[in-house]
């Protein structure tokens, strides 16, 4: 269904519950409808649009580097400031997912000219990282386009893990947790949050998009531990495999609340088959933070990211795998095994919803 035939459905539900004096603009409720459509359906192309826009920023770095800017400190800080806050102010009068682009490039181009020109000036670690992130939430509150807010937010998520990494290298995991959790609140709260006030209800698509690539990352960035020596960060990873295991146990309940599931037996076996599947992996938490995206996402439905979040699923259960450090016959066990409790389970599922359905 069209978002115009969405829209005209919807209002005239309401207008039927409602007197005669109800009235509404019509151009303008299809209009912000199509335009909230585009942000949730084009994720794709704006996760694509954000990667262009920093490999470019790194060959924009590559030439002002080449031209000799780097014999400067406050060049790099100054035309760091001026790139970050010209396409802040930029991105107000463009809305274009491909001029979009050019101007993620400028603003990450000045994010990191910003942070090398504070460090080449001998300023603190602190006072460099401040500053990137101030930068990130005025432009997360003073950009106009999607785009520019879903970069803010992704900036500022990595401004907080690095310093958390720099500084508190052992708790690194709590600010990821903290990703999640506000990815959770975000989410689940989408229809309170879009209708408190008009701020809010724009800034909402891509601030949740920006956590849910964000938590995202930071999955991807746990799996590259045997790669880059990235364990020495996240030795115990107890704290985030609960936090996760929570998210996911809560978002359980609310599906079985949904399915209307009142038999303590079907309760039961819900829960034991998850706790299972998620004590296997239980070392290993990309996996069930890609789980847990991914019932999120389904659960309020978030189509693109539901796709995104199973490709990330696939791909962290085979680099478990791989990363396995026994035989075939046993890896093979433990592939075997949640794979025949899954396809139960989704047996059991689609039993039940077929029952929910006739009744």
């Amino acid at each position: 269904m069209t978002p115009k035939l969405k829209i005209n459905k919807l209002l005239q539900l309401i207008g039927a519950n409602e007197d005669t004096s109800f009235e509404y603009d019509e151009a303008r409720a299809i209009a912000a409808m199509e335009k909230h459509h585009a942000a949730y359906s084009n994720i794709i192309i704006k996760v694509l649009s954000i990667i262009g826009g920093l490999l470019a920023a790194l060959a924009l770095i590559g030439f002002l580097f080449l031209a000799g800017i780097y014999e400067s400190e406050q060049a790099l800080l100054v035309v760091g400031l001026l790139f970050a806050i010209g396409s802040i102010l930029a991105s107000r009068a463009i809305d274009h997912v491909f001029l979009d682009t050019t101007v993620i490039t400028f603003y990450a181009t000045g994010l990191i000219l910003v942070a090398v020109g504070m460090m080449a000036l001998e300023y603190s670690f602190e006072s460099s990282i401040l500053l990137v992130a101030l930068l990130s939430c005025i432009g997360i509150f003073l950009s106009k386009g999607y785009m520019m807010v879903l970069t803010a937010v992704i900036s500022l998520n990595a401004t907080i893990v690095i310093f958390v990494m720099e500084r508190l290298p052992t708790m690194v995991l709590l600010p990821v947790l903290l990703i999640g959790v506000v990815l959770f609140v975000i989410t689940s709260l989408e229809a309170k949050l879009i209708t408190g006030s008009k701020i809010v209800n724009s800034l909402f698509a891509p601030l949740q998009a920006g956590y849910f690539i964000s938590f995202l990352c930071c999955m991807l960035f746990i799996t590259m531990g045997h790669t880059f020596g990235l364990f020495m960060f996240y030795h115990n990873p107890v704290v985030l495999s609960i936090g996760i295991d929570v998210g996911i146990l809560l978002l359980i309940t609310k599906i079985i609340n949904k399915m209307a599931v009142r038999e303590l037996k079907h309760i039961v076996m819900i829960y034991a088959f998850a706790l299972l599947i998620l004590a296997s992996v239980f070392y290993a938490p990309y996996i069930a933070g890609a789980l847990f995206i991914l019932i999120l996402t389904y659960y309020y439905g978030y189509k693109a990211q539901v796709v995104i979040s199973f490709v990330a699923l696939l791909y962290f259960v085979f680099k478990f795998y791989y990363d396995l450090q026994m035989s075939l016959l046993v890896k093979s066990g433990l592939l075997f095994v949640p794979g025949v409790i899954m396809i139960a389970l989704w047996f059991y599922v689609t039993k039940q919803l077929k029952h929910h359905e006739e009744n």
